[in-house]
């Protein structure tokens, strides 16, 4: 299930609208966040799939390099259960990618919660930003983290020019349950911290920054008033050339499940 569209509202000019809340307008602080990074070609196939998205949704970019996007990751629409609202049990499952292009056939950009499947079977509880593109830069870019942490813990927050870094502190009611995908107001330039994720060298970005700028920047939504910029905690996690052989191996989160073989 899709989290809300009210929860993310789409932005509708560059200037603050009247009455909006302070927590929406830019501030000094912002959201660190370990940010994977999708590209979906104008063929509906896998140009980019990071370091990143590599360890949150298991898949190899060697394995999925020019392979269909539709089919890869199965997005998980939980059965509805009385008193219990988010991610649950695992209920019919829809195709990640298409819902995405859905999501954005309108030429807007789209946050929100969509859970999926990642190749070992688990569920994972994401929150995307996608952004629709014209051109040959692609069909769709893709933007993704893991919100089981954030809602945990908490995002790591940065503070003023230099970006000095510092903990947040629990929500009153004991953690960050309410968090959630938002999109900044369109017409903003995008930080190069978020640019240098983006795939590409950096003379093709143009397309895929000026969808970012259109659409409106990634955010985060701590609260009804609190909405905080996000940038990539790592972005040298980001994109990357496919290849690299003596990269470390991804962490088998499944071995813990497997059954000892016997001596």
């Amino acid at each position: 299930m899709v989290d809300d569209p009210n929860s993310t509202p789409r932005p509708t000019g560059t200037a603050p609208e009247p009455g909006s809340s302070p927590g929406d307008q830019p501030s000094g602080v912002v959201a660190l966040v370990r940010l994977a990074v999708v590209l979906i070609d104008r063929e509906g196939r896998i140009a980019q799939w990071s370091r990143a998205a590599e360890e949150l949704f298991g898949h190899r970019a060697e394995a999925v390099h020019d392979r269909p996007a539709a089919g890869l990751l199965p997005a998980a629409e939980p059965r509805s259960v009385p008193g219990q609202a988010g991610p649950g049990s695992t209920g019919r499952r829809r195709d990640t990618f298409t819902t995405l292009a859905e999501l954005t056939s309108d030429g807007a950009a789209w946050a929100g919660q969509l859970p999926v499947v990642d190749r070992e079977e688990h569920l994972r509880d994401v929150l995307w930003w996608a952004y629709p593109l014209d051109g040959p830069a692609g069909r769709l870019l893709a933007l993704a983290a893991d919100a089981r942490p954030l809602r945990t813990a908490g995002p790591r927050l940065a503070l003023g020019e230099r970006l000095l870094p510092f903990a947040a502190a629990p929500g009153a009611l004991g953690g960050f349950h309410r968090l959630s995908a938002a999109l900044g107001a369109a017409g903003r330039p995008v930080p190069g911290t978020l640019a240098a994720v983006l795939p590409g060298a950096a003379e093709r970005r143009g397309p895929l920054l000026a969808a970012l700028a259109r659409g409106g920047l990634p955010a985060l939504r701590l609260d009804p008033s609190t909405v905080l910029p996000l940038h990539p905690a790592d972005p040298a996690a980001g994109c990357r050339p496919r290849g690299g052989r003596d990269r470390p191996p991804l962490p088998d989160r499944a071995a813990a499940h497997r059954p000892a073989r016997p001596a």
